[in-house]
């Protein structure tokens, strides 16, 4: 048997590592994309319950936004995989086609074995060639040199096969690719001409907007006020959680220094091991209260950027902050925290652990909660339903309630996170 050339075993080792990596990458470029179909999906799907209602509104537009952004991402992801594929049809070209090389060799070398032994079969018979040797030894020889050709023979017709299957295979492959390019460019047309479509819609959803500018004042007017009442209420209720905090640890420092003290004067009478060990418990457990509040802190800290969502599915229709409108003019947006848009029934979920400071009610807003988690708070707005009480101990993706439906249809839940009294932008919290 020939060894393979050099050239191919290389070519072999460089097209296994390029198919691993692009088989590595074009996973997640898929996994990326389902997860852009379901969340286009999901907002199409709000987008079409509010069209029934034949009148506009200001999160219609939110959710047309959200549907032209995430259609837009989609569409840059199908042309990687197009891209993708069209390296892939290259890679698998190129070893389509030193296969057939391979092919071919062996196909030559099993002609000219052919060949010879038709030759050798025309000239003398196999039994006269092992009787015709000159001894017992030679006729041996002859005999494992006969099974040692008919051996290579199997052997170079068993890579033949192989080969020609390897070939078959390579074809089939290259076709299944480019039947997956042409779906794909296929998917990139449509979504294109969705987004035409939406975009279209979004134009005159504005101008019917823009007609009512004034109407739309007074509602985004009516309901700063109302999320303005709800920041007092939470500011005030921060302030006095923060004051109690301090007043705890005041506390619990002054008994530590009683103990400590009082630890000092035992220790200069006689005592026994057991009552020395006791004391030293007690000591251990004031210093442990401390660290654990600062434990909860500190893993709510580490946690930025990795934080569940609030709710189970949806996407954010208003942004944190101070911002004008995208799209309409004269119109200035505000928010302490994030808008969440979310299907009708939805719950509202605890994104760490912690406990309740306080239930609130807010016209306007329906029912409110915030819970503490050491340093930070997070406030859950909009709620109809709420599932649990003040002074209830909350663990991670814990049921807290049920979001509101308005009148309009929206379901949207009002979610914000501080830092002691400062507020900070949800958004760099949860996962993305």
């Amino acid at each position: 048997m020939t060894k393979k050339p050099v050239k191919f075993f290389f070519f072999i080792i460089a097209f296994g590592l390029a198919v691993n990596l692009t088989a590595q990458s074009k996973s997640a470029l898929e996994k990326k994309r389902k997860r852009l179909e379901n969340d286009i999906a999901f907002a199409r799907t709000i987008l079409r319950k509010t069209d029934k209602q034949k009148k506009a509104h200001l999160h219609d537009l939110s959710a047309i936004n959200q549907v032209i952004k995430q259609s837009a991402v989609l569409i840059s992801v199908l042309k990687t995989e197009v891209d993708f594929t069209d390296s892939q049809l290259n890679v698998q070209t190129k070893h389509l086609a030193v296969l057939k090389e391979e092919k071919e060799r062996e196909h030559t070398r099993l002609k000219r074995m052919v060949v010879k032994s038709y030759k050798a079969r025309k000239s003398t018979s196999i039994l006269l060639f092992v009787m015709s040797a000159g001894s017992f030894r030679q006729a041996m020889k002859r005999i494992k040199y006969l099974r040692k050709i008919s051996e290579y023979k199997k052997l170079v017709v068993g890579n033949l096969t192989e080969k020609t299957e390897d070939v078959a295979y390579s074809i089939a492959k290259l076709e299944s690719i480019q039947f997956q390019k042409k779906n794909l460019l296929s998917a990139k047309e449509i979504e294109s001409e969705k987004i035409i479509h939406h975009q279209e819609s979004k134009n005159r959803l504005v101008k019917k907007l823009s007609s009512k500018e004034k109407g739309l004042k007074k509602q985004i007017r009516r309901n700063e006020i109302a999320v303005s009442k709800l920041n007092v209420r939470i500011s005030r209720l921060i302030a006095r959680e923060i004051a109690a905090a301090k007043k705890r640890e005041q506390e619990r420092k002054r008994k530590a220094e009683a103990a400590r003290k009082a630890e000092l004067a035992r220790s200069k009478s006689k005592k026994t091991k057991k009552e020395k060990e006791t004391s030293s418990k007690k000591i251990e457990k004031s210093i442990v209260a401390k660290s654990a509040a600062a434990e909860l802190s500190s893993n709510f800290t580490l946690n930025k950027g990795k934080l569940s969502w609030p709710v189970g599915k949806g996407y954010i229709s208003q942004s944190f902050g101070v911002h004008p409108h995208p799209d309409l003019a004269g119109i200035t947006l505000v928010n302490n925290g994030i808008d969440i848009t979310t299907a009708s029934g939805s719950l509202a979920k605890a994104v760490f652990e912690g406990t309740v400071s306080a239930v609130l009610n807010i016209p306007g807003q329906q029912k409110a909660l915030l819970i503490n988690h050491g340093d930070y708070f997070t406030v859950y707005s909009r709620l109809i339903t709420v599932d649990v009480k003040k002074g209830d101990k909350i663990s991670l993706n814990q049921k807290l309630g049920t979001v509101w439906t308005d009148q309009e249809g929206k379901t949207v839940l009002q979610f914000q996170v501080w830092k002691g009294q400062v507020k900070q932008n949800p958004a760099s919290w949860i996962a993305q």
